[in-house]
């Protein structure tokens, strides 16, 4: 049986919301900052043990 992965909904949004911040900064570096917050804060969400 295969394990479904499933996005908690606050989660997406959260990182959706990271991203379109990244997407209004003109400068690239903070771009990548924000980016690089978004990946970080998906694994700190899923980072607990189940």
């Amino acid at each position: 049986m295969q394990d479904k992965f499933v996005v908690d909904e606050t989660v997406l949004k959260r990182y959706l919301a990271y991203i379109q911040k990244a997407h209004t900064q003109a400068d690239l570096q903070k771009q990548r900052e924000y980016v690089q917050m978004a990946e970080d804060f998906v694994k700190r969400a899923y980072a607990q043990p189940r």
